[in-house]
C-alpha cells in the first residue's frame, strides 16, 4: 500500500464517514434528552453549517465553555428563534408582491441584439 499522503477523493470520504457516524452516534444515544449540545448539533439542529451558526447565533446565545469546547443549552436556542419570530407578512405588503413577468406572445423575441441602423448611430432610410 501506498503511504504517502491520501489522495483528495479518499480524505473527502472519510470526512464524510466521520461526519455520519458522529450524527449516527448522536441519533443512537439521544434516548434521554442532552443538557449541552455542541456547536456542530447546535448548527444541525437550526439546519445551518456551524459557520453561520459561529456568525449569526453565537454572539446571540448564552454559552457554556470548558476549555476550547463550547457547548449551548437546547434551551437558548428555543429562545434565540423564540426572539426572531415575526408574523407573516399581509399580502398587501410591498416586499411580499412578486414582480409581474411580461409573457410575449408565442414566436415574438425578446431579444435586442437586432438594434436598427439609426440606434447605432447610422443613416437612417
Amino acid at each position: 500500500m501506498r503511504s504517502g499522503p491520501e489522495p483528495r477523493a479518499l480524505r473527502h470520504f472519510l470526512g464524510r464517514l466521520r461526519h455520519v457516524a458522529v450524527n449516527y452516534c448522536a441519533v443512537k444515544t439521544s434516548g434521554s434528552r442532552r443538557v449541552l449540545l455542541t456547536k456542530r448539533e447546535a448548527a444541525s439542529s437550526l439546519g445551518m453549517s456551524v459557520r453561520s451558526f459561529e456568525r449569526h447565533v453565537q454572539p446571540y446565545v448564552r454559552v457554556v465553555t470548558l476549555g476550547q469546547l463550547v457547548q449551548v443549552r437546547p434551551v437558548e436556542l428555543e429562545r434565540f428563534v423564540k426572539d426572531r419570530e415575526r408574523a407573516p407578512l399581509p399580502d398587501s405588503h410591498p416586499t411580499v408582491r412578486r414582480r409581474q413577468i411580461q409573457r410575449l406572445p408565442v414566436g415574438a423575441t425578446g431579444s435586442r441584439s437586432h438594434k436598427s441602423s439609426s440606434a447605432l448611430g447610422g443613416p437612417t432610410s
